[in-house]
């Protein structure tokens, strides 16, 4: 249960986590996308588990709060890089590096 959930949050998180790249792209906001989707996918397939009398109810919902929390840091930890590409100069628009002499 949940695979392809945890698989898209290493893949993002290896993108821009913390000990990732902070590598921030277009198709970042995609993969965003599908981790929703797959976030969405878990959440029926806990509550089908758990309305099943397969999974009770106190881990379903110790689940559905893990899921949620690790979905949410996700979304911060892409917000961040984000934040810190868009600050991150290129090398067109990086001002020009002056050196001074001083005497």
């Amino acid at each position: 249960m949940g695979g392809s959930f945890l698989t898209q949050v290493a893949r993002l998180f290896a993108r821009v986590g913390p000990e990732g790249n902070l590598e921030y792209t277009a198709d970042v906001e995609t993969s965003l996308q599908s981790l929703k989707e797959d976030y969405q996918m878990l959440k029926v397939e806990l509550l089908e588990a758990s309305a099943q009398g397969r999974l009770p109810v106190a881990d379903m919902d110790a689940h559905l709060r893990a899921a949620s929390a690790i979905r949410r840091a996700v979304h911060q930890a892409a917000k961040a890089a984000r934040l810190l590409h868009d600050k991150t100069p290129t090398s067109e628009t990086a001002p020009a590096q002056t050196t001074q002499e001083y005497v």
